[in-house]
């Protein structure tokens, strides 16, 4: 497609005097409707809630409408009559409907029965100013305080006092308290503004926005649905880990350390058996992290080995097995379209991101329904294909185009081998070394990401330079195209595949190919999203996780459904390599997959 011009964001305007307004009384609500009814433009609507789990019953507490010149609070419970034939104007009426963080405010309108505006006239304010700046800050307060000015943000601030002041939590503050009304109001006029700036309009006219839109719509039933786990497995786990982390703890404080968590206790006892640290935090306390704390268990394995043990399980516990075994056999996690800098989805509560690889905490995962099975659809090795396919690298399309396996491959060329001689270890060097290239690592990183000396790094990169000429290339290029923007627009940044532009730190050029190539894996998902909806198989989704997505099929109809998935995820025209597409099933549970 052809380049444009890079979206911008213009100078920053004062905000304007606007009417906000409380229902208290039914000429209130009439007011209000006969406001409604008089829009001819888009309005912004918001929610303030008990908390963030919408799920749960009698969730929403004030419902907000609002746009450029003002708006209106409602209390959920008390207005629920005048709420509803709002929105149900709105849906009727096919208005076009704004929200920042759509799919937060829709679940909790939806959870608690009122009618939701049809996903063909909704837009997000977050989306858009994501398109326009991958890197800043997606909060309406970040984005309307840059670029309205600190009125902008003054609400709440004034809110946060009075919450502090008088001990109020989001489920108990008084929704007819002035300072919370008037936030929520000045949430949906500051929405409606960022909406109606130009370069908000621009982005909305580009095809990629669209389709964010359509993917969010996806990801929302998803949601909705949520993942269905074994609570009974996970608090078996939890009681086994539990138990566990209960004995280390016993071992460290035999060492001395009462308090795993405490810094200070533990740079205490290493220092008695003779530490000397040599990596400080900002605030001059030695450095304890995981990375640290492994460089010390060949010295101190006493301390560092169960005290590595019992921050993992204590931190697996809290993240996944207590939020799992205290669902009630339902969790809802948010999946976020633009989670990524790069545009990347991530998952949230809980962080499946950062899932461990061992199947324990995902046998916990299991089908929708006990006639259903589980099936994992997973893209091959996309990153390296989306490699060959930007550096055009003869010997690295070879290996799709030839179906080899290219870290055994990369390896047989670097190490002089044939490829059945490769070793396991070989090939685990080739793939970190080559992953780590394509993250924007240098030699010393990734030696020490590998465990192995950086002149042995240096030597790999000499050889795979030889052998695979086109890659160094690109990167260079990639680089020195980003510092050329840098120079004449003020901003590094590459254009994904499809169009996104995604800025780095003038700093972080290094960056830029990674970038590339993770935005453009995440067009690809976004794209087959679309795709799976299109052809009805969507909603067999559980969740999306790094380029995998899993799915809850009919255990009848599974094999040929996941057939059929596999066939409209992967992409054979629009890269030089075709993006293909595995798909390990059925299982029982999500940690099959892992065994």
């Amino acid at each position: 497609m052809a380049q444009e011009e890079p979206w911008t964001l213009s100078e920053p305007l004062p905000l304007p005097d606007l009417s906000l307004n409380l229902v208290e009384d039914t000429a209130d609500a009439a007011d209000f409707l006969d406001w409604l009814n008089a829009r001819t433009r888009p309005v912004a609507v918001d929610t303030e809630t008990k908390g963030l789990d919408w799920w749960r019953p009698d969730f929403t507490r004030l419902v907000q409408f609002g746009d450029t010149a003002g708006g209106w609070a409602l209390d959920a419970r008390q207005w629920r009559g005048p709420i509803t034939e709002a929105l149900d104007h709105l849906r009727v009426s096919d208005t076009p409907v704004v929200f920042h963080n759509a799919k937060f405010d829709m679940h909790a309108l939806e959870s608690d029965g009122f009618p939701v505006p049809a996903w063909r006239n909704v837009h997000d304010t977050a989306v858009q100013h994501h398109l326009l700046d991958n890197l800043s800050r997606h909060g309406l307060k970040a984005i309307a305080g840059g670029l309205y000015g600190p009125k902008a943000t003054f609400g709440e601030r004034v809110l946060k006092d009075e919450m502090r002041l008088n001990k109020w939590t989001w489920a108990t503050v008084p929704t007819d308290c002035p300072a919370l009304w008037q936030y929520g109001v000045l949430d949906t006029c500051l929405t409606a503004l960022l909406h109606s700036r130009p370069e908000f309009r621009k982005v909305r006219e580009h095809p990629v926005y669209e389709r964010e839109m359509a993917a969010m719509a996806v990801y929302y039933r998803a949601e909705r649905r949520g993942m269905t786990v074994d609570v009974a497995r996970a608090q078996l786990l939890r009681d086994q880990w539990s138990q566990e982390a209960a004995a280390l703890h016993g071992t460290l404080s035999a060492a001395g350390i009462e308090n795993p968590n405490s810094n200070a206790q533990i740079t205490q006892v290493l220092k008695a058996a003779g530490w000397l640290p040599d990596l400080f935090t900002p605030t001059g306390e030695a450095q304890l992290d995981k990375k640290v704390l492994r460089a010390l268990e060949a010295t101190y394995p006493g301390v560092a080995t169960p005290l590595l043990r019992y921050k993992q399980l204590t931190k697996w516990i809290a993240t996944y097995l207590d939020p799992f075994a205290d669902s009630g056999g339902t969790v809802h996690p948010s999946i976020h379209l633009l989670g990524a800098r790069t545009g990347r989805m991530s998952v949230s509560t809980p962080p499946l991101q950062q899932l461990p690889r061992d199947a324990n905490i995902r046998s916990c995962v299991v089908p929708h329904a006990d006639d259903e099975r589980l099936y994992a659809a997973d893209y091959d090795g996309q990153e390296l294909r989306l490699m060959a396919h930007y550096s055009e690298d003869p010997a690295l399309l070879r290996t799709f185009t030839e179906d080899l396996d290219p870290h055994t491959f990369a390896a047989s060329l670097c190490y002089s081998k044939e490829m059945p001689e490769v070793t396991k270890a070989e090939r685990s060097m080739a793939k970190n070394t080559v992953y780590a290239r394509l993250y924007g690592g240098g030699p010393a990183k990734i030696a020490e990401t590998a465990g192995v000396s950086e002149s042995e790094i240096r030597q790999f990169l000499n050889v795979y330079a030889q052998e695979f000429p086109y890659v160094d290339q690109f990167i260079s290029t990639v680089e020195r195209t980003g510092a050329q923007r840098l120079s004449d627009e003020g901003t590094a940044y590459v254009r994904s595949h499809a169009g996104r532009k995604v800025a780095t730190e003038p700093d972080g050029l290094y960056r830029l190919v990674n970038y590339l190539i993770q935005g453009s894996a995440k067009d690809v998902l976004t794209r087959c999203t679309i795709d799976l909806d299109l052809a009805g198989l969507s909603d067999y989704i559980v969740v999306p996780v790094h380029d995998e997505i899993l799915f809850s099929l009919p255990e009848a109809e599974g094999p040929a459904l996941v057939k059929e998935i596999a066939d409209v995820m992967t992409d054979r025209t629009s890269f030089r390599v075709p993006l293909t597409v595995g798909a390990d099933g059925p299982l029982q549970n999500w940690g099959e997959k892992y065994e």
